[in-house]
């Protein structure tokens, strides 16, 4: 059985969100912000990471 891709969308503030896309050899994480009426989503950065378990959370002590 093979296993799909994990994706994952986050909002980390109004009109920003993390996508997270892990798949079976890395993990790929993007930040995007909205676009505005007719402009388009902008990237303002991309990492491939390539040893999953280099992913963590980090508490920010918000809960």
């Amino acid at each position: 059985m093979s296993r799909r891709d994990l994706h994952k969308a986050l909002r980390v503030a109004p009109g920003v969100y993390l996508l997270l896309q892990i798949r079976a050899t890395d993990v790929l994480a993007e930040l995007y912000a909205d676009g505005l009426h007719d402009r388009p989503p902008v990237m303002f950065a991309c990492s491939a990471i390539d040893e999953p378990s280099a992913l963590f959370l980090v508490d920010d002590g918000t809960g």
